[in-house]
């Protein structure tokens, strides 16, 4: 999130494609922090397709975590290879390497069809999260898939479309659990009915910078904590899983160390 600030800001001198930069730095933490992360707990082990709503609700406290660092995982790398940087370029950049700008647009969509894949497994589980950061990521994930949308072929881009309203839906559901999120959900909304206008940078901007907000009673509400869910039941598919050998759980912080400090040992395990 600084760095999206700060890119913003032009704040930040040093051109990303360099080794030294601070794009660098984050990537290269976040892929070390997936060098740790333990074989059982990755996508292709754990069978989260295959749960039932009572295997769910039994480990409730394990898919808890595990939801909360897939989302963050996805949505970290996403936010960092957003669309929206090649749109706002700092005065310091003069040309984009290539083979950069497709690394950078490639990352962006493979970890939104991870988020938006994630947002689809849990309504159609009928999952219900009390975690608003996971409301955060998938309206990262919608203005990052928005973006692409715009520019991609019909069936890619009307696919695309879908993917923004579920999204949005998943925002405004969690919204009428926690105001704190209605504002947010608003704005999706607007990004919805924006598709035949010119892009509304500002308003990319603002879903971007929704770490905090202010109650109606003037008290900052910080997105925070491990996300809780209830199982109500219904099923999942695998039809529209990315194509990828594996997804794993990332760092909030982008520190591995802060990642791994769940506390473990309070945690009810599935048997995998």
């Amino acid at each position: 999130m600084r760095y999206a600030i700060e890119y913003r800001d032009a704040q930040i001198p040093e051109l990303p494609w360099m080794a030294d930069s601070e794009y660098s730095r984050i990537q290269a933490q976040i892929q070390h922090f997936e060098t740790i992360w333990p074989e059982e707990h990755r996508w292709a082990n754990v069978g989260f397709v295959e749960q039932t709503r009572e295997q769910v609700q039994e480990f409730q406290g394990y898919w808890s975590s595990w939801l909360f660092m897939q989302f963050g995982f996805h949505s970290s790398l996403a936010l960092l290879n957003h669309p929206l940087f090649s749109l706002h370029l700092p005065p310091t950049y003069t040309k984009t390497p290539l083979s950069f700008a497709d690394s950078t647009s490639n990352q962006a969509r493979y970890h939104t069809k991870w988020v938006a894949y994630f947002v689809r497994l849990i309504v159609d589980k009928k999952i219900k999260v009390t975690d608003p950061f996971l409301a955060f990521t998938a309206a990262i994930a919608a203005s990052i898939i928005y973006l692409n949308s715009r520019v991609d072929e019909q069936e890619a881009a009307e696919r695309g479309k879908l993917n923004v309203e579920l999204c949005y839906h998943f925002v405004q559901g969690m919204g009428a659990l926690m105001p704190v999120l209605t504002d947010l959900a608003r704005k999706l909304a607007a990004l919805i009915q924006n598709y035949e206008s010119p892009i509304d940078t500002e308003l990319i901007w603002s879903i971007i910078e929704y770490t905090k907000t202010i109650s109606p009673g003037g008290r900052d509400l910080q997105f925070q904590g491990v996300s809780g869910l209830e199982s109500a039941g219904g099923a999942s598919g695998e039809n529209d899983t990315p194509q990828s050998e594996d997804s794993m759980g990332g760092a909030l912080t982008f520190t591995p160390e802060a990642s791994m400090a769940l506390n473990l040992e309070q945690i009810s395990f599935p048997t995998f």
